[in-house]
């Protein structure tokens, strides 16, 4: 209260991770990814996975246009293919220019899949 700054990245002696939290128009939410920074998982991360959340990494911890692409082919896409319906879906994201590459959107465009972006790093 009283304070100016309203978002802080985090200090130099922590390290963050990157949470994707996707709503849908009807109220429900898709599965989360978490990703790490790092290069590799842990493959005990996945087993007996009661969270039901998708795990990731990348160097930075941050998502990259490999991670985005990964993501729209075995997360956005699965969970909310049936409930479109055959409908066109829309995906609201941030609009930083490394989530959007050309494969990307030429999957997108495959799949009756319209992405629309925020200017970048307005979704904090």
């Amino acid at each position: 209260r009283g304070t100016k700054v309203q978002h802080k990245a985090g200090s130099a002696n922590r390290e963050n991770i990157t949470v994707l939290v996707t709503i849908c128009a009807d109220g429900t939410a898709l599965q989360p990814t978490i990703i790490f920074k790092g290069k590799r998982l842990l493959k005990k991360w996945g087993t007996d996975n009661v969270s039901a959340k998708s795990f990731s990494a990348t160097e930075n911890g941050w998502t990259d246009g490999g991670l985005a692409q990964d993501w729209m082919m075995k997360d956005f896409d699965p969970q909310t293919k049936e409930k479109a319906a055959g409908e066109t879906r829309v995906l609201l994201m941030d609009g930083h220019s490394s989530h959007f590459t050309a494969d990307l959107l030429e999957y997108c465009l495959a799949n009756n899949i319209e992405v629309y972006g925020y200017p970048p790093h307005c979704t904090h």
